[in-house]
Order: structure tokens, then sequence, then C-alpha cells
């Protein structure tokens, strides 16, 4: 009897053994009631689901990771007390591979690229299933964007870390394998980003309506091209990609220079290349929580309200340059007139009132309080604090607008005219065209009615943001 139930075992379990043992796949099913890569592909509405992760990811604030960068600058000291002490270790340069502000970018862009990647292979693929011109038209538009994205990131990877020397991901990885990488050399990464940022600028759309606006556009894409060269000194090629910015996508300086800085006025005229924040959405999530839309990393670290870490505050040399920035007394702008209605002069310029709350500013509120200086902790050590990236315009405190949360709806311009006026301007003095590069300084000086720049005055051109 147990002779015959042991054959009877044997003769099941041997068959299963050997097809156990032929393929691991026999425990690997996909679940028919679940999306997966092989079922979720299937058109253009897909593509754009697809795209809208590939913005989310762009939309991290670790992608740029402002405060981190403005702490290892001369612009920005940084600490979590007031001055002089200090012991943060990307002022004090002491920052290594352990270090979470560099981890945490390296993460986040290269966390996009894999998303961008997925929407580049899926169109690809569907590229030959389209039956009609507008399902090609939308495929290539949807296609460009994951590009410029894609191109942009590595970008910023390329000028951030290593000399540029990265690894480059043309493809989405599946076995573990495939997600090590070597590093390619930095010529290898430049060509790369370089050809995405071409293929966007050619078959992106120059301008977007409505619910679109904010999307990535061909006039963004010359604009970085323009600022790859500039940063490798090839000033000539630079320099044409400006001027093509400047003359042929229909941008122009806004009037009001905070139109650039606050919620007022977002996806402007001026506007090139725009992150979007908003308070609208998801506020069950908790203050720190990754998934929040809203432009959370900058506002409490900017400002100098009650419970503020001071991960960003103005360095002493920049408040002075700010508080010396001569006015054009000839521009009636720049009158103003008193309680008692006698007429005077700005005590500031307006590039600096709205850049920057100086404790002695009058002539410009903040938190909805009259005069600068009545509404946050300014002292002896803390005579100024950032205005942009903050909500100083619409509320009382950051609190009173998002209780219990770190959070802004205020908009990260990463490419704005004015920027591409002054690095145009800088490829002119590089190539000896200083009269030319005077012209551009002074648009961006006499909008916020500041004094012109002219021969034989002091001339300081800067690439950095106006």
């Amino acid at each position: 009897m147990k002779t015959t139930i042991t054959k009877r075992l044997l003769f099941i379990l041997v068959p299963m053994l050997v097809i156990l043992g032929c393929s691991d796949d026999f425990l690997e099913q996909t679940n028919p009631n679940q999306i997966s890569t092989e079922t979720f592909w299937k058109d253009n509405g897909d593509l754009e689901q697809g795209l809208v992760a590939s913005y989310k990811g762009f939309a991290n604030s670790n992608t740029i990771n402002l405060v981190g960068e403005l702490a290892r600058t001369d612009l920005a000291w940084s600490s979590g007390y007031q001055r002089p002490n200090n012991t943060n270790e990307y002022y004090l340069q002491v920052f290594n591979e352990a270090s979470s502000v560099p981890n945490n970018k390296w993460s986040a862009n290269y966390t996009a690229i894999f998303r961008a990647n997925q929407v580049i292979e899926a169109a690809a693929v569907l590229a030959d299933t389209y039956t009609t011109e507008k399902e090609k038209e939308d495929g290539l538009v949807i296609l460009a964007q994951a590009r410029f994205l894609r191109g942009y990131l590595y970008f910023n990877l390329y000028n951030s870390f290593n000399g540029g020397a990265v690894p480059i991901y043309d493809f989405v990885p599946i076995e573990e394998n495939e997600f090590y990488q070597v590093v390619s050399p930095a010529e290898d990464v430049k060509k790369f980003y370089l050809e995405d940022l071409k293929f966007a600028a050619e078959n992106l759309p120059i301008s977007w309506e409505d619910k679109d606006k904010g999307r990535v556009t061909a006039g963004a894409a010359v604009a970085v091209l323009g600022q790859s060269y500039l940063y490798e000194g090839d000033y000539e090629t630079a320099s044409t990609h400006f001027k093509n910015v400047i003359d042929n996508f229909g941008y122009s300086l806004t009037p009001n220079i905070g139109s650039n800085f606050t919620t007022m006025d977002e996806f402007n005229e001026e506007s090139i290349l725009e992150v979007g924040y908003s308070l609208d959405f998801k506020n069950e999530l908790g203050p720190w929580d990754g998934r929040d839309v809203a432009n959370s990393a900058y506002v409490r670290q900017f400002t100098g309200g009650a419970g503020t870490w001071f991960g960003a505050v103005v360095a002493n040399w920049l408040i002075l340059e700010y508080r010396n920035e001569p006015l054009d007394f000839s521009d009636p702008r720049n009158k103003v007139i008193d309680e008692e209605g006698n007429e005077g002069f700005r005590k500031f310029s307006l590039r600096t009132s709205w850049s920057v709350a100086l404790v002695d500013d009058t002539d410009m509120g903040y938190y909805l309080r009259d005069e600068t200086g009545q509404a946050s902790n300014f002292n002896v050590k803390m005579t100024a604090f950032w205005r942009k990236h903050t909500n100083w315009d619409i509320t009382r405190s950051e609190e009173e607008l998002s209780p219990g949360k770190v959070r802004s709806g205020v908009n990260e311009r990463l490419i704005r005219l004015a920027e591409i006026y002054l690095q145009y301007a800088e490829t002119q003095i590089k190539l000896g065209n200083v009269d030319e590069a005077l012209t551009y300084i002074n648009k961006v000086r006499r909008r916020v009615r500041s004094s012109i720049v002219g021969l034989g005055r002091n001339r300081r051109v800067s690439s950095k943001r106006s």
C-alpha cells in the first residue's frame, strides 16, 4: 500500500519539479486586473498621462534645489541660526557624497528622466500605429515635450556633477543590472542633451493657450541651448541662440518687475521656462510630504518670520549692492509723495524693493504691513530677507496662508527674458560689441527705473538672473 502511494506521489511531483526547474517564469505572472507596461501604452492619451508624470518629476523642488545651491554660492548666508554662527555644510563647502542636497538633486533628476524615457520609448512604438495626421501631430508634440524635459534634466546634471561625466539613460531599464550604467564622458553627455534640445526646438510650439500654459516651448529649448554654449565659452553660437529668443518668440519685459516674483501675473509675457505650483490641491498631505504640488522648499527658508529656518538669507555684500543701486532721478516714476504731501524720490530702486525686504524700506510694504520693518524680526544681524519665492504680498504670515504646513503657490521662473538680455549682453562683450551689450543691459535697467549704464561708467555684466 505504501509503495503504491509513493509511486503515485512521484508520478505527480516529478513532472512538476521538471516544469519548475525548466523555467523561473512559472511564478512570474502579470495580474490581468492591473495596468502594466504591456497593457498601458496604447494611444496618445496614455502618452499624455506619462507626460504629466514627467512634468511632475520636473517640478520636484530638488531638481533645481535652489536653497542648497544658494547656500554654496556667495549670494546667500545659510544656517539654522542667526549670523555669525554657521554650521551649514554647503555654506562651509564641506559637503560630500553622503550629503543630502546633492543626493536629492541627483535622485530627482534621474527619476524625472526615467519617466520621460517611458514616454519617449512608448511614442516610438505608437508612431507606427497612427492613422490620422492629427494623431501624428499630437504624438510628435508629446514626444518633443518629453525630449525637452530629458534634455533639460541632463543639462542640469551636466552642469552640477562630476564635470559633466554622468550615466546616460536613453532607454527604460527593466532588469536590475540595467539600472547600473557606467559613467559616460562629459562630451557624450553634452552631445546627448543637445540633440534632445534641438529636437524640441524644431518640434515644440512657440506658445500654449489657456490651461496648457506652463508646458515647455520652442523658445525655452532655444534659450537652454544658448545657455549651454555660453557656459562652454562658445560665445558666437550662444549669441545666435539668444538673439533668436529675443527676436522670434514674442517675449517682452513685463512693465512691473514684481510680476516675476510672486503669484501675481504668473506665466506672463516675460516667462520663458516656468514651473507652476499651486495651493489648490492635496491639502490632506503633511507639511513635508514629497508629493505636495506646492513650492514648499523655499518659503520659510527665505523669510524672516517667527519660526523661520534661515536656509538662504541675503548675503551682506549683496544687501549693500541692493542698497546702493542708483536711481534714475530724471525718471518721474521714481518720484513719491509722503504723508504730508511732499514730493521726493524712492529710497531704493524698484528692483531692490521687489527683490529683497530691507528693514528701512518705507516705500513698499511687507506681509501686508505699510512698511517693511514692521513685518519681521529684523535686528542688527538680520537686516534684509528675500521677497522672491515668498507670499509677502498676499498674507500677513506664511503660517496664516497654510496653517501647519510649509507651502507656497509661487511659481519658479527658471528662465525669463531679462536673464536672456543679460546673457546676450555678456556674449556681446566677449565678442567686442560693447554698444550692443549696453543696449540690452539698459533695457533691463530702464524697466526698474535705475540709472542707465554707458561708456565710461562702471560696467558690470552678470549672467545671473536679474
